[in-house]
């Protein structure tokens, strides 16, 4: 009996964590639909406005590179909304064009939609961009003042935006991750529409590799571009016999670090397995598609033009990767080569060693 007492007063705090926790969880939600279906022109004039405070506090009080910090940390947070708006778009039209036609496609797809408008788009960041600006404070990267603060506003909305890109696409990667899991057997296929061209959803799954490339790797760069532009020039970080200097605090090391492994290392990566993932699961609907199409293999008595238009079929199905997929880009090795030659040479300034032959 008392067994029985206890389970309903925990099913009935349940219940009620839960109806005390979907209004809350339903704001973040609007909160987030609002952020992707904002129109991009009072994207552009909000950050107009933040730009001309900028520009107006710097009068009175600047530092090093502010204008450079400005524009940098504009175009960041816009080439991040601009990613968070076009992962709606596809990801909500891939969900209404996956409904109803194979629930193995399906599936993960409405989980991709859940998780894009979850809640954790808006929390599992909000460490990492305190951290960030702790340390930034804590290193006198900017001086404690209104120039300061809003310095820091910047570019922790710029790197909060990224950041929720960062998760989204993760998610979308786990998701193509387990669509490449599912037997082939099992995948959707219209004939003889799959043979003229892809079929609509796996084309919105290579959409956003496509369409997101572009931003994904400038964000990269110009984050670069951003951290050693704050690193001070009498940062010293060698001692004077010569040896690593361990006095200077962790998280200048550790800031620079992550700069490094996750831009120029983690990017480069990540984008690989997206489009491998991409392309195996091009070569599991190719499997399907010429699976299906040995219901219509003529007989070795068949004559030569059954013959030939059988092969034909064949040929074709097997093209879907090639056709969705750029075979040569050469944008993310410029932006991972450009981040790279800039650390290197920051390092080379603060050892005061020469660069490429050229002394600093």
């Amino acid at each position: 009996m008392k067994k029985r007492k206890w389970k309903q007063l925990c099913q009935r705090s349940t219940n009620y964590i839960k109806k005390a926790h979907e209004p809350i969880c339903q704001s973040f939600r609007n909160i987030l639909l609002k952020v992707y279906t904002i129109k991009f022109s009072h994207i552009f004039i909000v950050y107009g406005i933040l730009f001309l405070i900028g520009r107006c506090l710097a009068v009175s009080e600047d530092f090093p590179f502010s204008l450079v910090h400005q524009i940098n940390l504009s175009i960041i947070s816009i080439l991040g909304l601009y990613m968070l708006q076009r992962l709606h778009l596809v990801t909500a039209k891939l969900r209404k064009n996956t409904i109803g036609i194979n629930v193995y496609v399906s599936a993960p797809i409405k989980k991709l939609n859940d998780a894009r408008m979850s809640l954790l788009n808006l929390l599992l960041p909000l460490y990492p961009v305190l951290s960030f600006a702790y340390k930034i404070i804590n290193l006198k990267y900017v001086p404690i003042s209104l120039t300061g603060i809003y310095a820091i506003f910047m570019a922790s909305s710029a790197f909060y935006v990224a950041l929720i890109c960062y998760i989204q696409l993760s998610v979308v990667t786990y998701t193509i991750y387990k669509l490449v899991k599912i037997d082939f057997n099992n995948l959707p296929y219209s004939f003889p529409m799959d043979l003229i061209e892809p079929p609509e959803w796996l084309r919105d799954l290579a959409d956003i590799y496509k369409k997101t490339q572009f931003s994904f790797f400038t964000v990269g760069l110009l984050f670069t571009v951003e951290y050693i532009l704050l690193i001070p020039q009498d940062i010293n970080i060698l001692d004077n016999s010569g040896k690593l200097n361990l006095t200077l605090p962790y998280g200048f090391w550790s800031t620079w670090i992550v700069i490094f492994v996750f831009i120029i290392i983690a990017f480069p990566i990540f984008w690989i397995i997206l489009k491998t993932l991409l392309r195996r699961l091009c070569k599991n609907l190719n499997r399907k598609i010429i699976s299906e199409l040995t219901y219509f293999s003529p007989n070795t008595s068949a004559d030569v033009t059954a013959l030939w238009s059988y092969h034909q079929l064949i040929s074709q199905a097997v093209k879907t990767d090639k056709v969705l997929l750029p075979k040569r880009n050469i944008y993310p090795l410029v932006a991972t080569s450009l981040s790279f030659f800039l650390n290197l040479a920051k390092l080379f300034e603060l050892l005061e060693l020469p660069f490429l032959g050229v002394p600093i």
